[in-house]
């Protein structure tokens, strides 16, 4: 007999314990709803893979009743959603209860997890310091890792789920472009932008795939026997901090016990995609795209940090986004 409601009361407890620190992690609640949810959950005994688990949803996605604002004051007096996107629908479906909104980077544009308008969080790991979540994902790793919700619905644009679940601890998941329904997410780059995961574990990001796509099987083991991975140490062992290269060497060692067949190769398109990103401003072109009417007439109320970069856009030559986009 699973007991979905007393895990909720927990996750609301620790929540209610953070007080006011916790309103830079979460801008909405939905803490009735949610339990009259872990109710019917526990009522049907039901077992699915993400049953019970408890989800915050980055507000760049559309949940019904709740202001999609992106982290900014811009959008804070907009109507709210008056349905889910695609991505909190399915995990409903699945068993899973929306309790928050988490706090994110503004527009999801920056890998800080700065927010002058919603309070930036910091992260769980050093309590008694002043140390960056990462962003843009940041209220929502954040919250994973204090362990007041189970899964944090996340989007990565180039590492906004990645870096923040790595700053505080937690594992992060951006899949293949296309894979998830993109369907009531608010765009930064639809070039780049992912929806994405964040849990505490990849064994728990993998229940969510499941869930999400149907693909594999919950809790399934994996035979790693023959696998090949390409590690391009060249690209990636120069600027590893000593404690990170240790850890990855431990991967490496933990891989190869298993079966796994390491090949050493170099990738150059690995660096020649972010170059081509970088030279053609891909990100704060297509960004002004969808801002360009916004800034028009609420510039003062953009983030100072993010505002500017979006604005930047502008002057980017056709051809050189053209370029970009096809190199």
């Amino acid at each position: 007999m699973t007991d979905h409601l007393e895990h909720l009361r927990t996750c609301i407890g620790r929540i209610d314990d953070l007080g006011v620190a916790a309103d830079t992690l979460l801008s909405s609640r939905r803490d009735d709803a949610a339990a009259a949810e872990a109710v019917a959950l526990d009522a049907a005994d039901d077992a699915r893979p993400v049953a019970g688990r408890v989800v915050a949803v980055k507000a760049l996605f559309d949940v019904s009743g709740w202001v999609t604002h992106c982290g900014s004051a811009v959008l804070a007096a907009k109507p709210p959603a008056t349905g889910d996107a695609d991505l909190v629908s399915a995990l409903r479906d699945a068993g899973a209860i929306v309790l928050a909104q988490s706090n994110m980077t503004e527009f999801a544009y920056g890998a800080l997890g700065l927010n002058s308008t919603y309070g930036t969080p910091t992260s769980p790991l050093y309590p008694d310091g002043d140390r960056i979540s990462g962003g843009s994902t940041s209220g929502g790793a954040a919250a994973v890792s204090r362990r007041l919700v189970d899964i944090s619905l996340g989007s990565d644009t180039s590492g906004s789920v990645r870096i923040p679940a790595a700053f505080c601890g937690v594992a992060g998941f951006k899949p293949s472009k296309g894979r998830y329904s993109e369907v009531g997410m608010a765009y930064l780059s639809p070039t780049f932008d992912v929806p994405g995961v964040i849990t505490a574990s990849a064994v728990v990001c993998r229940d969510v795939h499941v869930a999400i796509s149907g693909d594999g099987h919950a809790g399934s083991t994996v035979d790693l026997a023959g696998l090949v991975l390409a590690v391009p140490r060249a690209l990636i062992e120069p600027d590893l901090d000593p404690v990170i290269g240790a850890g990855f060497g431990a991967w490496i060692d933990a891989l190869l016990a298993a079966g796994v067949r390491i090949v050493e190769r170099d990738l150059p398109s690995w660096s020649d995609a972010t170059a081509a990103t970088r030279d053609g401003s891909i990100i704060s072109v297509e960004a002004f795209a969808i801002h360009r009417e916004r800034l028009a007439t609420s510039a003062a109320q953009y983030d100072r940090r993010v505002g500017p970069r979006i604005a930047n856009g502008e002057h980017v030559a056709a051809h050189v986004y053209a370029a970009a986009l096809m190199r």
